[in-house]
């Protein structure tokens, strides 16, 4: 079935209750039949689409989203799998910025793959959405000290 099929098969199935609903409405005036007729098709005709539209772009912002909460060093440890919703405070308010590797070890705790010399990763846990894989919080250091703070999905 193509998309065009879809989208108008949803279009009908929205576009009958939005008629009745109008329709409804439209019966407590006191208008002749003809120019009820034309002005209920109209709101019907040009409200359905809109509606659609609404009810998708609504339904992508509610899998797409996760509440972003402050970094806290006990929520970080008790859940691996939601660490996501403390990574962007970490990235955006640059907390970890100019910290040794001594003090990003105590704060984050052992990284989820090893350390290399100067690039450390923690697993994240996966966002809501359409997400393909985990997110992983990566901290890179120049001399010795936080110089890159970023995210990836892995």
């Amino acid at each position: 079935m193509g998309l065009i099929a879809i989208v108008s098969l949803f279009l009908l199935l929205l576009g009958i209750p939005v008629y009745y609903g109008f329709r409804y409405l439209m019966n407590k005036l006191d208008w002749e039949d003809r120019k009820r007729e034309w002005v209920l098709w109209t709101l019907t005709l040009g409200s359905t689409p809109v509606l659609l539209v609404t009810l998708v772009l609504g339904f992508f912002i509610y899998i797409n989203y996760y509440p972003q909460r402050e970094f806290d060093k006990t929520a970080w440890e008790a859940d691996p799998h939601k660490r996501y919703e403390l990574m962007d405070d970490l990235i955006t308010h640059k907390k970890l910025m100019g910290k040794s590797k001594a003090e990003v070890r105590q704060l984050l705790g052992e990284g989820s793959s090893g350390y290399a010399i100067d690039e450390w990763s923690y697993y994240t846990g996966m966002k809501p959405g359409f997400s393909f894989g985990p997110t992983v919080l990566v901290i890179r250091y120049k001399d010795g000290k936080v110089n890159d703070v970023g995210s990836y999905v892995d």
